[in-house]
């Protein structure tokens, strides 16, 4: 009985392990900050560079090398134009144009900084956000903002990439 017991437990506990370990978790945080005094909404991504390097791989039909010696100025573009590409920022009705100020590497994620000018103020505000969701439909947005001194968190997904504010 104990060896049945036994068997049983360690089996369970793989069981449970393997399954954490083929189930992997795809998320980024967008930080949105709106600052009346600059006029300006400020974001912040954090993205994994594997990821964004096998979307962009499945994309361009190349290898990419991003945050790696072998990586080169086209791919570094490709990756800015994605991003931008793939992010839209709408502020009282109008599409707003981002611009992306810079990025840099916290370990094995890519934090991207980005910004939208000439915002006096906001009554709405609508964010898409479609990164990776062309290479991975299980990629999960976890969004918080700060707009008119309101926070407020929610998640974006491939089944709902939208999320109006108001």
């Amino acid at each position: 009985m104990k060896k049945s017991a036994s068997f049983f437990t360690l089996t369970l506990l793989f069981v449970l392990c393997s399954s954490f370990l083929l189930h992997k978790f795809y998320v980024s945080v967008t930080q949105i900050h709106f600052i009346p005094e600059k006029k300006a909404v400020q974001i912040t991504q954090r993205y994994f560079i594997d990821d964004l390097n096998a979307a962009l791989e499945k994309k361009h039909s190349e290898k990419f090398y991003l945050d790696s010696t072998k990586e080169t100025i086209q791919q570094s573009k490709k990756l800015e134009e994605y991003i931008l590409e793939n992010l839209a920022i709408k502020i009282n009705g109008k599409l707003k144009k981002v611009n992306y100020l810079a990025r840099e590497t916290d370990a094995d994620v890519f934090v991207f900084y980005l910004t939208v000018s000439e915002v006096s103020k906001i009554q709405n505000f609508e964010i898409k956000n479609t990164l990776l969701f062309d290479y991975l439909t299980e990629q999960q947005h976890i969004t918080h903002t700060q707009i008119n001194g309101v926070k407020k968190s929610f998640l974006l997904t491939s089944a709902q990439p939208v999320h109006l504010l108001k």
